[in-house]
């Protein structure tokens, strides 16, 4: 892909630099290399907001954005000689920061060399990650005494509010990506759901999903939920050590991550391959919900009616399950639906599984054309009510909002009961 798609960004946000009446700097720096145990570490994985800008995945590298100086600046720690034989030669980042329009510095000394970008500026963005030698940086200069840092800047403001309104609409290109990346999702559930009668458990087929993530090139985006009967009511659930019963549902909450983009799709399927009549009630009531919660968005429209659209389908879903008795007025005044839909409508999706925004659980925000949004209702029971057994039905699909409505970028991945059920082998 053509790095004029990141030198666009670029300039982009050093406008909005430029806007103030201040003078200001972003600092922005590559993911830290995570530790999992002793010396042992996670794979590295970039900074969303990193790659957003700049398209690379490297590790040790800055970018300095300065509303003073004309063209970014890319600075690489210098590898040491002796980490060659471990880690392999340099990537050629000189070559990559001229593909930016970038001038580079390659130094053994990066945090000097960024403070030396960063003074004559008032105002510093930062990134508020503790691990990022961006907020080691920033954290230095604001934890120094105003009248020993003169020349560096006074006034610290966290650069998501300056990067949200970019990475919050997302372009022809990143909806791309996470079309493929909701792709991917779909071929390997595909292909994991058509052997299902060959697992014994929920860890065995978690695996085998993630396996088939990697396999067509992409990682997991989030840990996948793979929750089977009463598992399903667990929102986050994590043990994966239930078996597979014959006559209970299957919740799978996963998405593959293309090019670090997300998907992020959860389907209810049955382990034995066919509903029963209960079952199929509460199913049918979340699709339901999950219709008119899609139904009503358009641009401008507040997550709240959205959020209140699918609420009402699943009171009088509980309802006819007769786990909920009265009025649909008095039960929506007093959200009795709350006990079993405990959880927002849905929320941004994008480089971050949960992306930029604020929107998860904000029922206040307003849904603009070009964002994407998870749209996932869901009933949850512990144990049996009413006619409901214990499960947990959840049906998540990726949205994009429209002036007019909506692109439903996951709707090749099968939701109907007739098309669930046929997936199952």
């Amino acid at each position: 892909m053509s790095q004029s798609i990141y030198t666009r960004r670029l300039k982009r946000v050093k406008k909005d630099l430029l806007s103030g009446q201040s003078s200001a700097v972003l600092l922005l720096t590559s993911a830290d290399q995570m530790l999992r145990s002793r010396n042992q570490y996670h794979s590295f994985r970039q900074d969303s907001s990193f790659f957003y800008l700049t398209g690379l995945k490297y590790k040790d590298l800055a970018l300095v954005l300065s509303s003073k100086k004309t063209a970014p600046v890319i600075v690489a720690r210098k590898k040491r000689p002796d980490l060659v034989v471990w880690e392999g030669k340099s990537h050629d980042i000189a070559k990559a920061a001229s593909d930016l329009e970038a001038d580079f510095i390659e130094t053994d000394n990066p945090e000097k060399e960024i403070l030396n970008l960063i003074k004559d500026h008032e105002i510093l963005h930062f990134q508020s990650t503790p691990a990022s030698l961006g907020f080691r940086v920033a954290a230095k200069i604001f934890g120094t005494p105003s009248y020993e840092r003169p020349s560096l800047p006074s006034s610290f403001v966290d650069l998501e509010k300056l990067l949200t309104p970019h990475r919050l609409f997302k372009d022809s290109h990143e909806i791309s990506e996470i079309k493929k990346a909701i792709e991917v999702t779909f071929k390997s559930k595909r292909a994991v759901l058509s052997k299902l009668s060959s697992f014994s458990s929920e860890y065995e087929v978690k695996c085998a999903l993630e396996a088939e993530f990697l396999s067509r090139g992409c990682k997991t985006a989030f840990s996948s939920i793979v929750a089977a009967g009463q598992s399903g009511a667990t929102l986050h659930y994590e043990h994966h050590n239930r078996g597979l019963k014959s006559g209970e549902t299957l919740l799978i909450d996963c998405g593959a991550e293309f090019n670090c983009y997300s998907a992020d799709i959860t389907r209810v399927y049955p382990i034995n391959g066919r509903f029963s009549e209960p079952q199929k009630i509460v199913y049918e009531t979340v699709l339901a919900a999950q219709r008119a919660a899609i139904a009503v968005i358009r641009d401008g429209v507040l997550i709240k009616k959205v959020y209140e659209a699918a609420a009402d389908e699943l009171l009088r879903g509980l309802v006819q399950l007769k786990i909920l008795k009265g009025s649909l007025q008095k039960l929506r005044k007093d959200e009795a639906y709350k006990s079993f839909f405990p959880h927002g409508i849905g929320h941004s999706l994008g480089l971050d599984t949960h992306d930029l925004g604020n929107l998860r659980g904000n029922t206040e925000a307003r849904l603009k054309k070009g964002m994407v949004f998870t749209v996932e209702p869901g009933l949850y029971f512990n144990r049996a009510a009413g006619k409901a057994p214990a499960c947990g039905v959840r049906i998540e699909d990726d949205v994009l909002v429209t002036q007019n409505g909506t692109e439903v970028l996951s709707k090749q991945i099968p939701k109907e009961i007739a098309e669930v059920e046929s997936l199952v082998g």
